[in-house]
């Protein structure tokens, strides 16, 4: 009996103990997992240039008049010339037959573009405004510069497109012609043929024999 008393205690205090691992088991993985997934989502937010410009814009738009302002639009000029260079790679690598170096072109003005945004976040805190209106010209002067680099990689993907899709389109053209020339011969031919063929010989209907 006491045996059997004991047997149920232990019993009960393994399976409490099993329980109670659990549960803290489960405490120490939600919070980890929350946590990992929550960096994840927080890391694809801030690379999406949608999100980014947002923000750029809110700062634009909340800033005071002035050089604060300016740089503020400054870094959404820039943010928006990335964006285009890298949207005129993406549809080149995608459906033209000629790249060139144009994706190693981008990622270099990538890399310019990084340390120049940064420069121009660090003037936005910038107190001195005198010194801010001194740095303000050769800042702009690197924006409009990296603008004008992607005009014209954006000019170099319209050439290639247009070159593909006009050489597409000729052989297009060709083909078509080609298969209309020859549905017009074959269907000469079959005329022809049904002019030549002789008419059938009528055979005059037999007279029934007198009775």
């Amino acid at each position: 009996m006491n045996a059997s008393l004991f047997v149920s205690t232990a019993d009960i205090v393994t399976t409490m103990i099993a329980l109670l691992g659990m549960m803290a088991l489960l405490f120490v993985l939600i919070p980890t997992v929350l946590f990992l997934v929550a960096r994840s989502a927080y890391r694809r937010v801030r690379r999406d240039p949608r999100v980014n410009r947002t923000t750029l814009r809110i700062q634009e738009m909340t800033s005071p008049p002035g050089p604060r302002r300016s740089l503020g639009h400054l870094r959404v000029r820039l943010g928006d010339a990335l964006t285009s260079a890298r949207a005129a790679v993406a549809v080149i690598q995608t459906h033209g037959s000629v790249q060139g170096d144009l994706a190693s072109l981008v990622r270099r003005i990538d890399r310019v573009a990084a340390p120049l945004d940064a420069h121009l976040r660090l003037m936005q805190t910038e107190p001195d405004m005198r010194l801010l209106y001194e740095l303000l010209q050769p800042a702009r002067a690197r924006v409009e510069e990296i603008e004008r680099i992607v005009r014209q990689i954006r000019t170099a993907a319209y050439a290639t497109l247009g070159g593909d899709m006009e050489g597409m389109v000729a052989q297009i053209t060709a083909d078509v012609e080609r298969e209309v020339a020859a549905l017009h011969a074959g269907m000469s031919t079959l005329h022809a043929l049904a002019m030549d063929r002789p008419l059938p010989v009528s055979v005059p209907p037999r007279k029934e024999a007198y009775r």
